[in-house]
């Protein structure tokens, strides 16, 4: 079988696009991503400015540091999320430093937009406690 010079250039030129193309998928999935918004607390109607920051752990799920300021005091929470934040259903958890009061949410992305509602789930009982809103 012979095989002409522009064929073999054109293969070439495929793969190169490829390889490409593969490093910006994997480059994309292990970037920090950026979120911040607010969260209503439903007992006082306060509301709390959030920021979260996601690190890629697999595909569609993140660990995350949330820091927000309530009552005067910064706050600084670990959990994980999970899900399309582009676009569809979205659920994270989150807990203070030492364990004692847990969290989760669960939100729906439109646009890269998440909106939902936040729940304490500390002593196993899951108790609506609000709103959350986020986006990049």
């Amino acid at each position: 079988m012979r095989v002409s010079g522009r064929w073999l250039a054109g293969l070439a030129v495929c793969v190169l696009c490829a390889a490409g193309i593969s490093y910006l998928a994997v480059a994309a999935d292990t970037e920090e991503i950026n979120l911040h918004g607010g969260a209503i607390w439903n007992g006082n109607k306060k509301r709390a400015d959030v920021k979260a920051v996601l690190t890629p752990t697999g595909e569609r799920e993140y660990s995350a540091v949330y820091t927000f300021t309530w009552e005067g005091n910064t706050h600084t929470w670990k959990g994980n999320i999970k899900g399309n934040l582009k676009s569809g259903n979205v659920a994270g958890t989150g807990a203070t430093p030492d364990g004692r009061r847990t969290f989760v949410f669960q939100a729906r992305a439109v646009k890269g937009v998440l909106t939902g509602k936040h729940y304490e789930t500390t002593g196993g009982s899951t108790k609506l406690t609000g709103d959350i809103g986020l986006k990049q």
